[in-house]
């Protein structure tokens, strides 16, 4: 089911969704974007490297982040996202959409969004090294509260 949710979700980061080729509205705060269709709604991030990260909601929400290397759908593994508050261990899942790999995970990371600084997230390398990214975590506060109201409206 969560990969079912995160292939809808690739084509909702693209702003379309490919079962009815439905519109997006798409609101930026700060560095995030906050994407609403009629059956889901996302916010995410790209950082300089063209990586993603964010959370996507249709009957539940994930979170979304770019692989660090190359992943096929069904593969699991682990990361650490690292923020000013503290650290918080992620169980991932790769999804893959159009030759797209994401991975997805079901720990919700919005109580970092208060930090007004940088997320980053650490991935086991290989020969005991850590591979990381680091995202922007400017607008995600107005981004999250945007993107809760738009789903308290559907309940």
């Amino acid at each position: 089911m969560m990969r079912t949710l995160m292939l809808a979700g690739l084509c909702a980061i693209g702003h379309t969704h490919p079962a009815s080729a439905q519109e997006v509205k798409v609101t930026t705060f700060g560095k995030w974007e906050v994407g609403v269709g009629s059956n889901f709604i996302d916010a995410y991030t790209i950082n300089d490297q063209g990586q993603r990260f964010g959370l996507y909601c249709a009957d539940r929400c994930v979170g979304v982040v770019s692989p660090p290397y190359p992943c096929k759908q069904g593969d699991t593994g682990a990361a650490l996202f690292n923020t000013q508050a503290g650290a918080l261990f992620l169980k991932l899942a790769c999804a893959v959409y159009k030759g797209d790999a994401v991975l997805t995970f079901e720990e919700n990371p919005a109580g970092a969004f208060k930090n007004k600084t940088d997320v980053a997230f650490a991935f086991p390398g290989i020969n005991a090294t850590f591979v990381t990214m680091r995202f922007s975590l400017n607008g995600a506060a107005e981004a999250y509260a945007h993107m809760t109201r738009e789903i308290e409206k559907r309940q």
